[in-house]
């Protein structure tokens, strides 16, 4: 810089005019520009630091956080630090305009803050922000009890998920029952909304074995009300984002699923079952279920056919909350590698099981009390109702069956019988209750009895009778409305019946 104005000095040397005026710009005018220069830098600095203080308290905000989903271009809001939902770019904007216009130090700056605030929001994924604790107990509270048993297996299964999102842990496999595959494919199907097929919460989740390794097989057992979607759907619906940050920091949290396992969970029964089949393999699983499934005695006249075997393996997997892991030809010639069988008879010899007592008594009901009877059917808590009455007649000490059991066994050993939604048991009849002479009897009841006499009479007065019938004529068992509807349809001709009604005209013929 000296030598530039040596420079210039020299080469104005002889002409004073000049220098005098190289002087005054020194002297005057050159002072004024640089403390003008000065002050824009200095006001520049301010107005860069203040920035970076506002958008950093803007983004951690203890009150409100946002984030975004780059696959679906999407602005995620954390409101208050409870609850994440989708925010709108454009009141994301008005939000930070109107907040900086209430700051005088920041107005001349406020788009280029708006812009550098909404970049740096975009680079926030939401796999990457820590829930605060009310979500996270919030989640939980839904999961528990209802979709799991403790509060450890939500944990589990909240890390499982994580693991899956942050793609930790890819040869592990968890094995879940079919029951709990409305909730998964639900879950799945927000997944694709919300990150457009990119995030892959449930890849590890299986219903079959197939040829896996059982040191990385895991078994989460669902309860029962996962299979009710009212329990589940609204929470699922509106929770989603809540459930992801929880499962991602989860996972961050405990390293992985199986870390949790060893590290974190403490429930030992429950423990055991998760890990059951780690350690294991096709022989011990056999040698187990033989175990815990099978006697062998000394008595040459017991046996197990070959199919009641193989329900009682079915069950042992049932019990165990895992898929079948062995082909049923595959376990059929391992299992004669450990026990006697006789090929002519297909049966196992010198071997029973405690088990298949149960099962051989629903079989006499059955085959004693069913035939076959086109468009009729009974619900499956009527075919446990006739069962228990039946036991107690027999004087049996078997136990009566739940609905989950019967339609468990009506399915192995009865294939060819038709079952609805599990619950309707199609076209057969049941000699310890004719349904349709029920309906029948009362109705002619009615009619005589003048209750409908020139009336046009709904479906459910009709259904109301017949309750009052039943119960005055000692009836032990009272079909549904639905059932009792159908039969009424089919049992009256059609110009009697309009508009869920049974004419006046009817009662009087």
């Amino acid at each position: 810089m000296y030598n530039l104005l040596d420079k210039l000095i020299k080469k104005y040397e002889k002409e004073p005019n000049i220098l005098e005026k190289l002087k005054e710009h020194l002297e005057v005018q050159l002072p004024k520009i640089l403390s003008t220069y000065h002050q824009r830098e200095k006001r520049k600095l301010n107005l860069e630091k203040e920035s970076e203080k506002y958008i950093h308290q803007f983004l951690n905000s203890n009150t409100t956080q946002y984030f975004y989903i780059p696959t679906t271009n999407v602005f995620l809001h954390y409101k208050d630090c409870q609850f994440f939902s989708i925010a709108n770019e454009d009141a994301i904007w008005h939000t930070i305009l109107s907040d900086i216009s209430s700051k005088k130090t920041l107005l001349k700056w406020k788009y280029k803050v708006k812009t550098s605030i909404i970049k740096k929001i975009k680079q926030r994924t939401i796999k990457q922000s820590i829930p605060e604790s009310f979500t996270i107990q919030y989640v939980l509270n839904h999961i528990t009890p209802t979709l799991l048993q403790t509060r450890e297996q939500a944990k589990y299964f909240l890390t499982i998920l994580g693991d899956n999102i942050l793609k930790k842990e890819r040869k592990l496999i968890h094995f879940i029952n079919p029951k709990c595959k409305a909730f998964f494919d639900f879950f799945e199907n927000l997944c694709h909304s919300y990150f457009n097929k990119t995030l892959h919460a449930i890849y590890s989740f299986k219903y079959k074995f197939y040829d896996h390794q059982y040191i990385n097989c895991r078994i989460i057992n669902f309860n029962d009300s996962i299979k009710v979607e009212s329990y589940w759907k609204n929470f699922l619906t509106n929770h989603f984002l809540d459930i992801i940050v929880v499962a991602c920091h989860y996972s961050n949290r405990f390293s992985s699923s199986d870390k949790f396992i060893e590290n974190n969970f403490h429930e030992d029964e429950i423990k055991s079952k998760i890990i059951y089949l780690k350690n294991k393999n096709e022989n011990d699983i056999i040698d187990d279920f033989i175990h815990t499934f099978i006697s062998k005695g000394g008595n040459n006249l017991l046996n197990i056919s070959w199919n009641d075997m193989y329900f009682l393996w079915k069950e042992y997997h049932n019990v165990n909350g895992f898929p079948l892991l062995l082909f049923k030809e595959q376990f059929k010639s391992k299992l004669i590698q450990k026990m006697k069988y006789d090929k002519s008879g297909d049966r196992f010899l010198n071997v029973s099981s405690k088990f298949l007592k149960y099962i051989q008594n629903f079989c006499i009901f059955w085959n004693t009390c069913f035939d076959h009877e086109e468009s009729n059917a009974y619900e499956i808590n009527e075919l446990c109702q006739l069962y228990t009455n039946w036991i107690k007649a027999s004087n049996s000490t078997t136990k009566p069956l739940t609905e989950k059991k019967m339609i468990t066994i009506i399915e192995h050993f009865y294939p060819n019988i038709e079952i609805k939604e599990k619950r309707y048991i199609l076209n057969i009849n049941c000699t310890l209750w004719n349904k349709k002479n029920d309906i029948r009897d009362s109705i002619e009841m009615m009619k005589t009895s003048y209750v409908f006499f020139n009336q046009t009479v709904s479906f459910l007065s009709v259904y109301e009778e017949y309750c009052k019938y039943t119960k005055k004529n000692f009836i032990p068992y009272i079909m549904g409305k639905k059932y009792f509807e159908n039969i009424i349809l089919n049992m009256i001709p059609n110009k009697f019946c309009s508009n869920n009604s049974i004419k006046s005209e009817y009662w009087e013929s």
